[in-house]
């Protein structure tokens, strides 16, 4: 019975969670398509309205929120700006997948290495069609982190004019994960993205990592999102 999608007509919700008003975070839920007939637009993109729902709602119900509430947005389909990003943590195998199927321009198949230099093999499959919600999370200033989905062979996480957008991690052998196609073997083994978050108001905190199926918590990817790192002191040389 508590199910937020019963009889519901799409999958855009916005809900918070927490055990008071003060130590509260708020989820930013999207539908973000599925396969498009159009093979030029690839996916469906994410739903206009829903993207004007959530500026408008940032503007006047929760617009005194992004001061003391953390927002969280969690979608399959990656934004298009997860695109070409040089991650911060973790990987981006999608472009190697696609090479090991044959499923790349002729000039990927002779020259990968042209393709990797210039930062183009950080391809991710999102939708050719871009419904401005990149920025207006940007604008609105009330969501921290995306989290993503779809694109089996990329767990990154990248940063981009202070949001962080997120892969998760492969966790299951079924259904089958190489969705790419016979793409070869993933980059890296099972496991699933952690997210903690201190509520706290004299110490919110909000991080993440990965977590192995095969080695439990690895150091390597714990990132912390908010509040954000400091940035390295500058070196000055007389």
């Amino acid at each position: 019975k508590n199910c937020l999608s019963r009889e519901a007509k799409n999958f855009n919700h916005t809900l918070t969670v927490g055990p008071s008003e003060n130590q509260k975070i708020r989820l930013w839920l999207f539908d973000s398509g599925e396969n498009s007939p159009d093979p030029k637009i690839k996916y469906t993109p994410f739903d206009s309205k829903a993207v004007e729902d959530y500026a408008n709602l940032s503007k006047s119900e929760f617009k005194e929120e992004k001061e003391k509430v953390l927002g969280l947005a969690f979608f399959h389909i990656p934004l298009p700006e997860y695109a070409y990003l040089k991650p911060i943590r973790g990987d981006v195998g999608l472009f190697d997948a696609a090479l090991t199927k044959g499923n790349v321009p002729a000039i990927a198949r002779w020259a990968p290495w042209l393709v990797r230099l210039t930062g183009l093999n950080r391809v991710v499959g999102s939708s050719k069609i871009n419904t401005g919600l990149f920025d207006h999370i940007q604008q609105s200033g009330n969501i921290v982190a995306t989290f993503c989905g779809h694109d089996h062979f990329n767990d990154a996480v990248y940063e981009r004019n202070g949001v962080y957008l997120c892969y998760g991690r492969v966790s299951s052998w079924t259904p089958p994960i190489n969705w790419e196609g016979d793409g070869g073997d993933l980059p890296f083994g099972l496991g699933l993205r952690v997210i903690e978050v201190d509520m706290n108001e004299d110490s919110r905190k909000c991080a993440t990592w990965i977590h192995e199926d095969s080695g439990g918590y690895n150091q390597s990817s714990y990132l912390q999102m908010y509040p954000p790192p400091p940035a390295p002191a500058s070196c000055i040389v007389s």
